[in-house]
């Protein structure tokens, strides 16, 4: 996993999962009163060669519904869905955070 720290004070996160096994995306999270995360996927990791990595349809960060508060183990919804085994084999995880911990994340 890779952190991107950006001037505006949001902080990023990148994952490569090769294999979904339970259909779903789980985090364990501590947000800060105000703080949230909110998560999309990806075929691709974003690289140099290739910036604009396009979330998965239906996964993105506008998709995606607000984290927030504090969580041993809470299922990752877009648009209140939170089953993700239709996104195939392998998929890059981006997370962008504010004023929040992410401790682990498990499929």
């Amino acid at each position: 996993m890779s952190l991107l720290n950006r001037a505006d004070k949001f902080c990023s996160s990148l994952g490569y999962c090769r294999d979904i096994l339970s259909g779903k995306l789980y985090q364990a999270y501590r947000c800060a009163p105000g703080g949230w995360i909110r998560v999309e996927l990806l075929r691709y990791i974003p690289t140099m060669q290739c910036v604009d990595a396009n979330p998965l349809q239906g996964y993105s960060l506008a998709d995606g519904d607000l984290l927030a508060g504090d969580e041993e183990v809470k299922v990752v919804t877009w648009k209140g869905e939170g089953d993700i085994s239709r996104v195939g084999e392998m998929a890059a995880i981006r997370v962008e955070m504010f004023q929040a911990k992410l401790f682990a994340y498990r499929l």
